[in-house]
């Protein structure tokens, strides 16, 4: 399966303010769950985290964007994956939440 974004309009101009992935990691697992309903997507989670390292490098600001997710192992799993990739990263560091979704991240302009 191939990662997949759903379009829609902005009132300020912007093309897209969200993206459904299902992305695999290279193993081609999809979905894990190590434990039980600790349900955790490695493909997805360094999908999203590479989505965050590009607007920031793009300008946007991290206290801005947050990072929603639908499980809690996923949301351990971004963590992990921002730690190694972006935390110490001067231009990228955290983004301003990493949270399971249930209508958090509204406070964010970019979730």
């Amino acid at each position: 399966m191939r990662p997949w974004a759903r379009l829609a309009p902005v009132p300020h101009g912007e093309r897209q303010t969200h993206a459904l992935t299902h992305a695999l990691n290279r193993g081609m697992q999809g979905e894990t769950e190590p434990t039980p309903y600790f349900i955790q997507n490695l493909g997805e989670a360094e999908y999203a985290v590479a989505i965050y390292a590009f607007m920031r490098l793009m300008g946007y600001p991290a206290h801005k964007i947050s990072i929603l997710t639908t499980y809690n192992g996923q949301k351990e799993l971004i963590k992990d994956v921002v730690r190694q990739r972006c935390a110490a990263h001067p231009l990228l560091g955290w983004p301003a939440k990493v949270r399971r979704s249930g209508g958090e991240g509204r406070e964010e302009e970019w979730a």
